[in-house]
């Protein structure tokens, strides 16, 4: 297993990220300016990919419901001052 960073999107809204099959959601962070997730991968699976749909909401917007079983996987503050949350 090792790690691997895939970058996340900060703009509101829904979005997909394609990591390999059994990967492990470890952390989110931000990179040279730009948001990423860190998951824990399988090399022998990183052929075989799923989608992971996540979405990205601004502090203090309604624009995008949160549900009750959606899962948090982080916050950046991006250098202009956005604020973005994660969520799965």
């Amino acid at each position: 297993m090792v790690v691997w960073k895939f970058p996340l999107v900060s703009r509101q809204g829904n979005h997909m990220l394609h990591v390999p099959i059994g990967s492990v959601f470890l952390s989110t962070a931000l990179v040279e300016d730009k948001p990423v997730a860190y998951f824990l991968v399988d090399e022998d699976k990183k052929d075989m990919v799923q989608s992971v749909s996540y979405k990205a909401i601004w502090t203090g917007s309604n624009d995008i419901p949160i549900k009750s079983t959606d899962k948090f996987l982080g916050t950046v503050v991006r250098p202009e001052g956005l604020v973005v949350h994660y969520f799965y």
